[in-house]
């Protein structure tokens, strides 16, 4: 296997402020049998391909991970995976599957993910996101600076892998890894939490502001529940 090359692994700081309770839109990931002549009737629509198909997300584990890439209806249960400079041809994929209504896409660059983004794969160290092309196809290397060959689809885009440590996008093609330093990222839809989940933080977040010690919150007349959940979020 080639030996990719060494990218420096920014990770961004983690915010400690209270974050305001949100419910995700929902998605789920399918499994596809080997050989299989269609996908489910609600996998998500991600792209048009080079070849003037619809493009799918697939996941597949790959050498102990879990790695994001796409298949099509034409596939046979085939999934096409970007990992170790390679692409990789894979059966036993699973597809996501969720109302399009109820995603987004995002665009972004470098090590900027947004909040929300749509869990994909993993490796040993990091959760990975799902992204897509958004510039145009000339734009990708290889990681030895082969360019990704443009097709003859105008608009295509490719669907890959967002790794935030390395700062980039990892698209399969003919049988390489190429990277988008530019890309879009697939973003859960949101909406408020229960009124309950409300309630609690703005209990947690006046009391935080009033600058109360632990000994004062354990004795206020608040439910025993309450207590514990909010002192479990004191520093």
């Amino acid at each position: 296997m080639a030996h990719r090359r060494r990218i420096c692994c920014i990770r961004p700081p983690q915010s400690t402020e209270l974050e305001f309770p949100v419910i995700l839109s929902p998605v789920s990931w399918t499994k596809i049998p080997k050989r299989c002549e269609e996908l489910p009737t609600n996998a998500f629509k991600a792209c048009k391909l080079e070849t003037g198909e619809t493009g799918y997300i697939a996941k597949a584990e790959i050498g102990g991970q879990k790695v994001t890439g796409y298949t099509t209806a034409l596939s046979h249960g085939k999934g096409y995976m970007p990992y170790g400079t390679s692409e990789h041809v894979v059966e036993g994929i699973m597809v996501l599957a969720a109302d399009a209504n109820n995603l987004h896409w995002l665009r972004s660059s470098g090590y900027q993910v947004p909040k929300y983004a749509v869990h994909g794969g993993y490796d040993r160290s990091e959760q990975q996101f799902i992204g897509r092309s958004c510039t145009p196809i000339q734009n990708a290397k290889t990681w030895q600076g082969d360019l990704l060959p443009a097709g003859n689809l105008e608009g295509e885009q490719r669907i890959g892998k967002i790794h935030r440590s390395h700062g980039c996008l990892y698209v399969p093609h003919s049988g390489k890894e190429y990277i988008f330093s530019q890309y879009e990222v697939l973003c859960h839809k949101i909406s408020p939490g229960d009124l309950a989940s409300i309630c609690r933080w703005n209990i947690i977040k006046t009391l935080k502001n009033l600058n109360l010690n632990k000994e004062v919150v354990s004795t206020l007349p608040l439910p025993e529940s309450l207590k514990v959940r909010i002192l479990s979020t004191w520093k």
